[in-house]
């Protein structure tokens, strides 16, 4: 073979080697292009889920917002996408109804894709996100509600309790009103409950017993601030640091399991805290207007909840129930009535969560617990009574709180302590005893309206219920790529 031949079979050779190079890389171009829209696709349908999951109480209107959210994010119905967001059972291809949507969502993107080389051809992409909603907050009694602002301590009965538990005043009210937010898996690894990085169980954090000051301790690390940050000084003896209760003292969770995030109030847990160090120790004697000496013991703390939303969720989130104050006076020199004053209790019954999140809200039933009281007339006569509860249903919390969303609900101080007295006077005129002479149920007939004055003095009002959501965190999803 001549030259000339050779060298023409030597150029025909490296073209097609050329040509075979080429397509090999449009091929590869064009399995590169498949892949990075199929990366893109999956990006979209992650954050659709995300966002379907966190308002998921719009799927009968069929989630227009995640659709939104698609949209603007990559998703195209004009050049051929189609997407669907179905409800289905947490970790299955079953699907339920939109008015039957409960915690899971499935997404589906299908997207047309022309390469340059390998033609037409389908690339599809899915996602399960499922949502575990969370709230955090307090219920107690006016007393609570004094303490967001931190002017608690002008009320006398926590300025008593404050000095018996050794707390600097002003420093105190600065605890109080600190709205600071404290993590519950810091304060969990603080308090030696988990090791950093290990998932919280309530239960384990529920059972952990403590005293105010290793808990306060824990909250100051946890939130990175110091007691001096807040102008308090804590004392290094006294019921604030040897007193120890449970966490279930002071925290409520119905629903419990494990958590990953979730934050509480510092000025919150700080009034919760030093409550469950003052019970059952007697906070000394207030000097009424009334001209009357009465004695204040803290028969229970008032409770935080936790509450998470989960699958298997009952009807109750969390129950938390209000501070329980007892009272000891001598009314007109002659009648001896202990009472016990306390709001009530909170079901969280419900969360909503809705985008925008201030649309989210929460749904309670809160109850009045039953007002107890005792009157001694005389060593002969010792009688006592109590008003029944009452409650109200559906009391929402909506929108987001920044920092704390409160409502004060009352069950009508006045009409309580009248109907409460009024019940002790039938009682007293039945008995039909010679002693009950006109002093006496002039005496009983008066007390009524006195108790309420008492009972306004010491900054209680029978039967309130003061309910403060500290976090709503409406965007704790798993998000389950397929």
């Amino acid at each position: 073979m001549s030259g000339k031949h050779r060298q023409s079979g030597s150029f025909m050779v490296l073209n097609v080697f050329i040509l075979l190079m080429a397509i090999g890389a449009l091929g590869v171009l064009g399995v590169g292009q498949a892949i990075w829209k199929k990366n893109e696709l999956q990006r979209i349908v992650d954050l659709t889920a995300q966002v379907a999951a966190s308002d998921i109480a719009d799927a009968p209107i069929n989630f227009p917002v995640a659709y939104s959210y698609a949209a603007k994010n990559g998703y195209d119905a004009a050049s051929g996408d189609t997407l669907s967001i179905s409800c289905n059972v947490k970790g299955t291809d079953t699907l339920l109804s939109a008015n039957n949507c409960g915690q899971s969502v499935l997404v589906k993107i299908t997207r047309t894709l022309a390469t340059s080389f390998l033609g037409t051809h389908t690339i599809t992409a899915q996602a399960e996100a499922t949502i575990v909603p969370m709230v955090t907050g307090a219920v107690g009694t006016n007393l609570l509600a004094l303490s967001t602002d931190g002017s608690a301590l002008q009320n006398p009965v926590l300025t008593l309790i404050g000095a018996k538990l050794q707390l600097n005043a002003i420093g105190y009210q600065g605890l109080l009103a600190a709205n600071t937010s404290v993590s519950l898996v810091g304060l969990a690894v603080q308090l030696g409950v988990i090791q950093a990085g290990q998932p919280l169980n309530l239960n384990s954090l529920l059972s952990t017993q403590v005293t105010a000051r290793q808990l306060l301790d824990a909250a100051f690390t946890v939130s990175n601030v110091t007691a001096s940050d807040l102008g308090l000084t804590l004392p290094s003896g006294g019921a604030l640091n040897n007193k120890s209760f449970p966490l279930s003292d002071i925290l409520a969770a119905t629903n419990v399991g494990t958590v990953s995030n979730g934050t509480i109030r510092l000025g919150d847990l700080g009034f919760v805290s030093t409550l469950a160090a003052a019970k059952g120790v007697s906070a000394g004697t207030i000097k009424l207007k009334l001209g009357s000496i009465a004695d204040v013991t803290v028969l229970n703390p008032p409770k935080m909840f936790i509450a998470v939303k989960r699958p298997t969720s009952g009807s109750v989130l969390a129950t938390a129930t209000t501070e329980q104050i007892q009272i000891h006076v001598k009314l007109s020199g002659l009648l001896d009535v202990t009472l016990t004053s306390g709001g009530g209790k909170a079901d969280i019954n419900d969360i909503q969560c809705r985008l925008p999140q201030s649309n989210s809200s929460i749904s309670s039933t809160l109850y009045s617990v039953p007002l107890t009281a005792s009157v001694v007339a005389n060593p002969l006569v010792n009688l006592s009574t109590q008003l029944g509860s009452v409650s109200a249903s559906n009391v929402q919390l909506v929108g987001y709180p920044n920092p704390t969303l409160k409502t004060t609900y009352s069950f009508d101080a006045i009409k309580g302590t009248s109907t409460l007295t009024s019940n002790l006077t039938a009682q007293v005129l039945g008995l039909n005893l010679g002693i009950l002479n006109a002093p006496l149920t002039a005496a009983l007939s008066g007390v009524g309206p006195i108790l309420s004055e008492l009972l306004a003095d010491l900054g209680l009002d029978v039967n309130q219920v003061v309910l403060e959501e500290n976090t709503q965190n409406c965007f704790n999803t798993a998000v389950l790529t397929r």
